[in-house]
């Protein structure tokens, strides 16, 4: 299986920071 040259990214519903860079992305915690 061949790696993929880019990653897809989403702007998820509610974002309200600007993409600066194409490469921003959005973590969140997962709570336990």
């Amino acid at each position: 299986m061949q790696a993929a040259s880019t990653i897809p990214v989403f702007k998820l519903y509610g974002e309200v920071q600007g993409w600066p860079t194409p490469d921003l992305l959005h973590c969140e915690s997962i709570l336990q």
